[in-house]
């Protein structure tokens, strides 16, 4: 194995995901951020590869980008809509991690960056039956179809790097969006205190600590309306990105999945920044479910380590747990695969695509 590269595999019979610190593979340098700043050769680059079922060869590549803070566990928030979607069109799935900040310019980059490297990864480390030419002189990885999917935030970041780099989208076959979200950072602020508090009543917890919660929230939002702080870009800059650089190619390509119930949905007004003077408009996909729709956890008793194996079931009767919707991820699983197969859109209505309005500054808040 190259002495650059490590790879920690954590495969099982329902487990197929590899988690591959890229290292210093490929590099050539430094690259500099947009504070000046630099990325160090040293500095930990990784990706999560999920294979495709009985280590067959992939038949298409996925590029994958969840939700803030889940977008740092892929492999866990996700594992269970990836897995589904693997199974069902034999795709390997490259989902890069990501920690959380405001600066989305840098986050993308970098995520790019670890995508290009990681396709490369592919063809070199993982698949080496590949490595032959064919007649066109591309591998066989190179060949693929190759498609970008995002959730929440992941949208955004998909769309960002896209957008500074064209050759990121120019090969790609489909771009999906679930959930896109692009609320300014006090509004996330303020809507993470009330997912937090529905959270909290849905748990029936209610303890002398929701105070202390609710007073960090507003602490908290008071603080970045009051200095100007937002994340960058911000909404209004984000929607010149999608005005100016999402061209019809882009708008070809792309699909957006929107769902019934989902209060953190900007995909409506994602639509209407999208420049008029094309006709090739996002398809849209509209389901049943919420935000976190996509996210679906489910562990049992076998998922524990053994010695916990054996507790658990000598004092519980404890057998399995889960949250999320299984039949609504189903439903997006299906929508996906159709996507990917070229499919207009089972599931769609116009009239959810009444655009929302969106801060631009930092003193709203959304209703």
């Amino acid at each position: 194995m190259d002495q650059n590269s490590k790879v920690s595999s954590q495969k099982s019979n329902k487990n197929r995901w590899e988690k591959i610190i890229l290292d210093n593979f490929g590099d050539e340098g430094e690259e500099e951020r947009n504070d000046g700043s630099t990325y160090s050769k040293s500095e930990e680059q990784v990706v999560y590869l999920l294979t495709p079922p009985n280590n067959s060869t992939p038949s298409s590549i996925v590029l994958f980008l969840g939700g803030a803070v889940l977008g740092s566990y892929p492999h866990i928030a996700y594992s269970e809509l990836l897995h589904r979607l693997s199974d069902k069109t034999n795709a390997a799935v490259l989902s890069v991690p990501y920690a959380v900040g405001i600066n989305h310019f840098d986050i993308s980059k970098l995520c790019e960056k670890i995508f290009q490297k990681s396709i490369r990864y592919m063809d070199e480390k993982i698949y080496p039956q590949s490595s032959s030419k064919n007649s066109n002189n591309f591998s066989i990885i190179d060949s693929l179809p190759v498609y970008a999917l995002g959730h929440s935030l992941g949208c955004k970041l998909h769309l960002i790097r896209m957008a500074a780099v064209t050759n990121s989208w120019e090969n790609l076959k489909g771009i999906g969006f679930i959930s896109f979200n692009n609320y300014g950072l006090p509004q996330s602020v303020s809507m993470a205190k009330s997912f937090a508090t529905k959270l909290n009543g849905a748990a029936q917890q209610q303890s002398s600590n929701d105070a202390i919660m609710d007073f960090f929230f507003d602490f908290v939002e008071q603080a970045t309306q009051g200095i100007g702080l937002d994340f960058s870009p911000n909404p209004a800059e984000t929607e010149r990105i999608i005005n100016i650089k999402f061209t019809s190619d882009l708008q070809e390509k792309c699909r957006m999945f929107k769902f019934d119930n989902d209060e953190l949905d900007c995909t409506s007004r994602f639509i209407s920044s999208s420049p008029t003077s094309y006709t090739g408009t996002p398809t849209l996909s509209v389901l049943p479910g919420t935000h976190l729709t996509p996210v679906y956890l489910k562990f049992g008793v076998s998922d524990l380590p053994g010695t916990a194996q054996m507790f658990t079931g000598k004092l519980t009767d404890f057998r399995s747990a889960s949250f999320g919707d299984n039949e609504q991820l189903d439903i997006l699983v299906e929508e996906l695969c159709d996507w990917m197969n070229g499919k207009p859109p089972r599931h769609s209505s116009l009239r959810q695509t009444t655009p929302q309005l969106l801060s631009t500054g930092t003193n709203d808040k959304p209703a």
